[in-house]
């Protein structure tokens, strides 16, 4: 299912949405709720955050860098 243009709904879709090959969006997507998400999840680019909830392990597989150098 590729999603290439969309008319902003009125209306709640209910039930669910299942497709076997995956969903591929080309625009933004808005979720009005919470999304969930089950598996690995790749992200290119930069992600900016405000806050961060974390309730489970945390892998960092790169370098981690905190504040400025030798100011403690």
């Amino acid at each position: 299912l590729a999603v290439t243009d969309v008319t902003q709904s009125s209306s709640n879709t209910t039930g669910s949405i299942t497709t076997s090959g995956g969903i591929g969006v080309s625009k933004a997507a808005y979720v009005g709720g919470n999304l969930n998400v089950f598996g690995d999840t790749d992200i290119d680019g930069t992600t900016n955050l405000d806050a961060v909830d974390i309730d489970g392990a945390v892998q960092i597989d790169g370098t981690l860098s905190i504040g400025v150098d030798d100011t403690g």
